[in-house]
């Protein structure tokens, strides 16, 4: 069973340290898709870059049982703060779509484990 998170979120405006780099081993989004995964308390991806204008889906696989996983996006300018999707036990596939219209550096979490983060770079 999918849930899905239709947010349609202009991200039009850069958050967090400016000065926070890509690493190198960024994960790139193409085709407007990007999967994630929550396993062993954790997320298989830490970094994500992506082209400024493009709208992303995210595909968010919870694989850790009972335990509950959600995504949550913030910074989003435009008074919408953040997106995300519903906190949910597994096994379960959601997902989330936002748009980045401007460059700048997005955080994602789980909300329940501050260790499953990372971030979306809109270049």
């Amino acid at each position: 069973m999918a849930a899905v998170a239709g947010v349609a979120v202009l991200a039009s405006a850069a958050c967090g340290d400016d000065a926070a780099a890509k690493p190198a081993d960024c994960t790139s989004v193409t085709g407007g898709r990007a999967t994630l995964v929550a396993r062993n308390l954790a997320f298989d991806e830490d970094c994500f870059s992506v082209d400024a204008g493009t709208t992303v889906r995210f595909r968010i696989e919870l694989r850790d049982g009972p335990v509950k996983h959600n995504l949550a996006i913030s910074g989003l300018p435009d008074g919408a703060g953040k997106a995300e999707t519903p906190l949910e036990a597994g096994p379960k596939t959601q997902t989330l779509q936002v748009r980045f219209s401007e460059r700048g550096r997005y955080p994602f979490v789980f909300d329940l484990h501050a260790n499953m983060k990372g971030a979306i770079h809109v270049e």
